[in-house]
């Protein structure tokens, strides 16, 4: 049959008049890697209908459904047919509900649905959809149109869509009309940023189009998230045929716009020619200009591309410093092989350095004939071989002579001296590399350099050998003793932290020793800084001692000190954290003496299965200002973190303060001394009350009201809620 035993079904129960009653139904076909199961399915069929020629579905009810999608061996080439929309047999859908339908490739999922109604037909003279509506825990789309045959494609259809891809929201909206002899397509888009593109594609044998696309200014990070870029937008257009075409348009980075005017691309025989790719910035001379071929008629498929740019200038607001270029630049190859030759300049205005570049590679290996780099003074050279398959490896050799790393770091300028080799493998154990490193001279920072390093790290990372680097008055050195597991240490003398670090001030010195087999390392170390500024944080003094046993699993102490601590307006004569524990039981306390306030925290907690449980024990607030309460926490308060929301049980602090009150003798010496006139003495001293008992002078009112010391009300502090990993709080 045509079937050839595809087909089963476990349970059935009506006829086919309707309704049918099938359980246990699976599709298997090998040859097209489909293997389908359904749970349960109702149908009730329309067989009248075939009759006239037609399947008529009138109801379908199905659920529990498993779509299984598997790869197959691909097929001989077939002789091409052209394209036809006219079905075999008219098909008419009344009413169609899937219920929890999974679809799987290669075992992974890829589209999870809740529920999937539709209704339409698929005729001769044409496709309908009815409101077709699909729910997902991914989201929601909903389509509806109509696409006839007749006389050309005409029609309409809208869909409209929220969905969420991987980590990005999709939403919006795709319309699309025909008349017979064009078509137009209409997206807009409101996640992740607004977005509106028009395509006109005409349905004749040149297939003539014309396409504009307008994205307003959004953030970069909402479509790359963790992009460093700003603000990003783009406008094109476009128009063509089938033989090419040409766009032209203009996009913004951060307020700097490049302007693409244009891309002209020819199509011949399956060799698509790019004429040109013209790229320019208004506010600046430079260009960029991009020509070559891509011939897919070739097998395997071929590329040759040339690149030339002169006066390119790039403004330090986007790469840190200002830099200038000039080159050219040649790319040829194929899937199997690439060779890559050029010469371009590189660095700031005035300054460049010529760099050459030669590269060829493969998917198994990159080799770098020569990457040479020529400054004024000095320069650097590379050879060597970067490994892919079967594993990641390389070998390098390098040597700079009064090379300037300032030339592209503007913090970083010097004439430094090397001679480098380096060469190593990746395993699943870790990294088996070799680092040597000789002749180090020259300056970095108007610091003088030297230092040498010999140094292997074996599998486990297991270090092995000895790294002794100078600068100035400062040092850094790493000694590993090899054997079976990690035994390394660490020492560093900074006279200055500004020799390594930019916009820094103070000295550092420190010693950590670290021992065991990886990953269950221990770390023993203490680091200690004194004069300490960087970033708008000062300290005379800072000590930190910490002692972690396995890091896979830590455990251990760690005490931090500070002396005259200070940020803006916030500054701590004495600092004292400390910690200690491991990962299902650890506590931590803070205690900080200053202005605007002292502070003591006390918290404890452990973590089980990726979610942590705390209890904040102590919380001690006492401000400078005498006019504010200190506040105490009145009970412990329990704390949670769950990956995703950190919650904060009620918690409340409890505040007092006592205001000292002058005394009547004490308030009387403080007024200042009045002198009364008759009139008023007379009055004080024959004023009485309505049982003629004499009133009490204006004195002596004034020096009753401020004889006790009375307590201010209690002041009360409560909160509780949750924070999401965005960091807003809701209380």
């Amino acid at each position: 049959s045509a079937l050839d035993g595809k087909l089963e079904v476990e349970r059935h129960a009506g006829t086919l008049a309707g309704p049918l009653q099938l359980d246990g139904i699976r599709y298997r076909d090998p040859a097209s890697g489909v293997d389908t199961r359904i749970g349960h399915a109702s149908i009730d069929l329309g067989v009248l209908a075939l009759l006239g020629g037609r399947v008529e579905i009138q109801s379908l009810d199905a659920g529990d459904i498993d779509v299984a999608l598997t790869p197959v061996s691909p097929k001989p080439d077939q002789p091409e047919q052209p394209f036809s929309l006219e079905p075999p047999i008219d098909i008419a859908l009344e009413q169609v509900a899937l219920r929890n339908l999974k679809v799987r490739q290669n075992g992974e999922p890829v589209l999870v649905v809740d529920r999937l109604d539709l209704g339409g037909g698929w005729t001769r003279q044409g496709l309908r959809v009815r409101p077709l509506s699909l729910s997902s825990p991914q989201g929601r789309i909903d389509m509806n149109g109509t696409l006839g045959t007749v006389d050309g494609y005409s029609g309409n259809a809208e869909t409209t869509f929220t969905w969420k891809a991987g980590a990005r929201d999709l939403a919006g909206a795709l319309k699309s009309t025909s008349d017979g002899r064009t078509a137009r397509l209409e997206l807009s888009l409101t996640e992740p940023t607004p977005l509106e593109a028009t395509l006109t594609i005409g349905q004749s044998g040149a297939a003539p189009w014309n396409l504009q696309l307008d994205v307003p200014p959004f953030a970069a990070d909402r479509v790359l998230p963790g992009s460093t870029l700003g603000q990003l937008a783009l406008h094109l257009e476009g128009q063509g045929d089938r033989r090419g075409g040409s766009v032209s348009g203009h996009a913004t980075l951060d307020g700097h716009r490049v302007d693409l005017d244009p891309l002209r691309v020819a199509i011949n025989d399956g060799v698509v020619t790019i004429d040109a790719l013209h790229l320019s910035a208004p506010e600046a001379s430079g260009t960029l200009e991009i020509s070559g071929t891509i011939d897919s008629a070739k097998a395997p498929l071929t590329a040759t591309l040339n690149a030339h740019w002169s006066d390119i200038e790039l403004p330090a607001d986007l790469v840190g410093q200002a830099l200038a270029s000039h080159g050219e630049l040649a790319i040829e190859g194929n899937p199997e092989t690439f060779s890559a030759r050029g010469n371009l300049a590189l660095g700031p205005p005035g300054a460049l350095a010529d760099i050459g570049l030669d590269i060829a590679g493969t998917p198994a290996a990159i080799t770098l004939n020569t990457v040479r780099l020529k400054q004024e003074k000095g320069g650097l050279e590379a050879t060597g071989t970067i490994s892919l398959q079967p594993t990641l490896g390389w070998q390098v050799d390098a040597t700079a002579t009064h090379f300037d790393p300032g030339a592209f770091f503007a913090d970083w300028p010097g004439a430094v001296d090397f001679v480098l080799a380096s060469a190593g493998t990746q395993s699943d154990a870790g990294p088996d590399a070799s680092l040597r490193l000789t002749k180090v001279g020259g300056s970095l920072r108007g610091r003088q350099l030297e230092g040498s390093a010999d140094l292997h790290l074996q599998p486990g990372y297991i270090v092995d050998g000895r790294l002794d680097l100078r600068s100035g008055g400062s040092r850094i050195s790493l000694e590993g003793r090899g054997g079976d597991q990690t035994d390394a240490r660490v020492r560093f003398e900074i006279a200055s932290l500004g020799d390594w670090l930019p916009a820094a001030g103070g000295n550092a010195r420190g010693n950590v020793h670290i021992e065991g087999r990886w990953p269950q390392l221990d770390v023993d170390g203490d680091v200690n800084a004194r004069e300490l500024a960087w970033s708008g944080l000062r300290a005379d003094s800072v000590e930190l001692v910490a002692k972690v046993r396995d890091l896979e699993h830590p455990a251990g102490a760690l005490t931090l000190k500070a002396a005259n601590a200070s940020r803006g307006d916030i500054h701590f004569d004495t600092l004292v954290l400390e910690g200690d524990g491991n990962r299902v039981s650890h506590k931590l306390s803070l205690v900080a003496d200053g202005n605007p306030a002292s502070l003591r925290v006390d918290l404890s907690g452990g973590s089980e299965e990726g979610h942590w449980q705390g209890r904040l024990n102590a919380l001690d607030l006492d401000p400078v200002g005498r006019n504010l309460p200190d506040f105490a926490l009145d009970s412990p308060a329990n704390l949670s973190w769950d990956g995703q929301t950190f919650a904060l049980a009620e918690t409340c602090l409890l505040g007092s303060v006592r205001e000292p009150r002058r005394r009547g003798a004490e308030a009387a010496q403080a007024a200042p001394a009045t002198a009364q006139t008759a009139e008023q003495t007379e009055a004080d001293a024959s004023t009485e009350d309505n049982d003629g008992q004499a009133l009490p002078t204006s004195q002596e009112v004034a020096a009753e009201s401020v004889e006790p010391d009375q307590p201010e009300a209690q002041a009360r502090l409560c909160v509780e809620g949750n924070s999401g990993s965005d960091g807003r709080f809701s209380a």
